[in-house]
């Protein structure tokens, strides 16, 4: 046969072969969100926050009185409030926790409080369990929830591990699963597919600049940490998992960010990198988050002055450092370059131990928050050019810590280091209400708790010991974080003396035996 009579065959085939060229990628990839929703549909729960005072009604056909309270909801009551959340886990042989967001579970019971509100989860499985808020971090908008332990549930959960950080590129597709509306109250979650569209989004400010509200609801997701998911994360998403193509755990979908005038939303996640992995671990320890603080006016160099940098600087905009407070971190180098100066332009900022990728800054939000990324007490390097020198420099610092304005939503039952003869100290940053403004900074400890069984006599001076004072010795012995506090009280038996900021002592007896 010629190739002029196969020549029509072939034209009438090459749309078929087109078709089946595309079949298998198309349904590898369907199969790919097939499976993974097969996998991990089963660790994702509804949660429910009903207001107490309300109550659930539930009908009883053998009562004569047919509506009676209860502390679970039946399958066709609708909350008011409801989000979603995962079943997580620390290591595969520890207990599951429920990881969401903040403000869905706000206001809902404690280990020491009932609160405003219940909550209740309602598993895939079906079952419904009360669950309490074991440990939430504001700043960080993400929670710890606990499960009814008097509640029968199966042994073995579903629960995601958290394993190791995900960080993911634009242009990765997810599979995100919710409560939209409510509509997985019976157990089953919603899955829904999306595309990373972009990294290190900042929603809509949480108010007006310096204003004491705005920084009570700022969090760091603020400053510029959310990833901005193309998807279907309708009301009812937040604190629903979201998974890579590999079935890795990548993010945590959260609020939307609607504009005025537009009848879409853009979808925010936050991402599960190495950050959020710290937060989330210090909270199933029970532990507060703590975040880092440099101690100076954060600024932007625009790009109208970038023509004072060096030839080897070629990003357009960087950080720049207004005032330096006196004796803060920032103003006590490691090295032989001292510390941060008034008008150096902060171009990078790295960790140290584990050694971390340079984070370019290009404004003062990318320094508060890469600073807010690390813990207090960790050694950062700072790429710096310093202007009045002309010359670029590493500046290394030792963190502080970010002092906290909304400590009444904290949830935290443990602590790092434990309390000494009923006190608990904290770094002297610890808590904005005592730390004040002008910043003043202290080489010493801030006592956050004063137990009223504590047996502190003034040994110089007069009055009391009382939460917000400032120890700065103990034995005679210099104390300015809590690890310092811990290691050397731990060596005493007798008797201690602590001295507090201004001069006053107080000798601090054993505890008497319970």
């Amino acid at each position: 046969m010629s190739v002029r009579t196969l020549l029509p065959a072939i034209v009438l085939l090459l749309p078929l072969a087109g078709r089946l060229a595309f079949a298998q990628p198309a349904g590898t990839f369907e199969k790919a969100v097939v499976e993974i929703t097969r996998a991990r549909a089963g660790a994702v729960v509804a949660i429910a926050r009903i207001r107490r005072e309300t109550g659930i009604a539930v009908a009883d056909p053998f009562d004569p009185f047919p509506i009676r309270p209860s502390d679970l909801p039946q399958q066709d009551f609708v909350p008011n409030d409801f989000g979603t959340g995962v079943l997580l886990r620390a290591t595969p042989q520890s207990p599951a926790y429920v990881l969401t967001n903040h403000h869905v579970v706000r206001g809902g019971p404690t280990e020491d409080e009932e609160g405003e509100y219940r909550l209740v989860a309602r598993l895939a499985t079906r079952h419904q369990v009360p669950v309490r808020i074991f440990a939430a971090d504001p700043r960080s908008d993400l929670a710890i929830l606990e499960l009814d332990p008097a509640t029968r549930v199966p042994r073995n959960l579903p629960a995601v591990v958290l394993d190791e950080p995900v960080d993911l590129e634009k242009g990765r597709f997810v599979v995100a699963f919710g409560n939209p509306y409510a509509i997985a109250r019976d157990g089953s979650p919603s899955v829904s597919l999306g595309m990373i569209s972009n990294r290190g989004r900042r929603p809509t400010p949480a108010g007006p600049p310096l204003d004491e509200e705005t920084r009570r609801r700022e969090t760091i997701h603020h400053f510029g940490t959310l990833l901005h998911v193309d998807g279907r994360l309708n009301l009812g998403s937040s604190g629903g998992p979201m998974f890579d193509l590999e079935g890795r755990f990548a993010g945590l979908t959260t609020s939307l960010a609607a504009l005025e005038g537009y009848e879409k939303s853009a979808g925010y996640a936050v991402p599960m990198d190495a950050t959020t992995h710290r937060i989330v671990r210090d909270l199933l320890r029970g532990f507060e988050v703590e975040y880092g603080f440099l101690g100076v006016e954060p600024l932007d160099f625009r790009q109208e002055e970038s023509a004072s940098l060096p030839g080897n600087v070629t990003q357009p905009t960087a950080a720049r450092v207004g005032r330096v407070f006196p004796n803060s971190p920032a103003n006590r180098g490691l090295t032989n370059a001292g510390g941060l100066y008034p008008n150096d332009v902060v171009l990078s900022v790295r960790g140290l131990e584990p050694r971390t990728r340079p984070a370019t800054l290009y404004d003062k939000q990318d320094l508060i928050r890469e600073v807010g990324r690390f813990a207090p007490g960790t050694e950062v390097e700072f790429d710096v050019y310093r202007p009045h020198e002309r010359r670029r420099l590493t500046v290394r610092i030792r963190l502080g810590k970010w002092p906290v304005e909304n400590e009444t939503d904290i949830v935290a039952p443990s602590t790092r280091h434990p309390d000494w003869r009923g006190l608990r100290v904290d770094f002297p940053t610890a808590r904005r209400r005592h730390f004040g403004k002008p910043y003043v900074f202290h080489d010493a400890v801030l006592l956050v708790a004063v137990a009223p069984e504590t047996k502190a006599t003034p040994r110089q001076g007069e009055g009391e010991l009382r939460e917000g004072a400032f120890v700065t010795h103990v034995n005679g012995q210099p104390v300015s974080t809590p690890a310092e506090f811990a290691r050397i009280t731990g060596n005493v038996d007798g008797t201690a003396v602590l001295r507090l900021l201004g001069g006053d002592e107080f000798e601090i007896g054993p505890l008497e035996p319970r």
